[in-house]
């Protein structure tokens, strides 16, 4: 979500990226990031369950 709203087009300076980047972070909205925190436990829980190896 991050790369793709940022990366929509050609940076041509860090700090043009930083600005984009930044700019793509502030627009996700609360709800989203709410959910990822709150599914974090049980992500960690699957990522101990298959020792390291790939989850969805």
């Amino acid at each position: 979500m991050l790369e793709q709203k940022a990366c929509r087009e050609k940076h041509t300076s860090v700090h043009a990226l930083k600005k984009s980047l930044e700019k793509a972070w502030n627009e996700i909205p609360q709800d989203h990031m709410r959910a990822a925190v709150e599914s974090y436990p049980d992500r960690l829980k699957a990522v101990i369950r298959v020792r390291g190896g790939h989850i969805e």
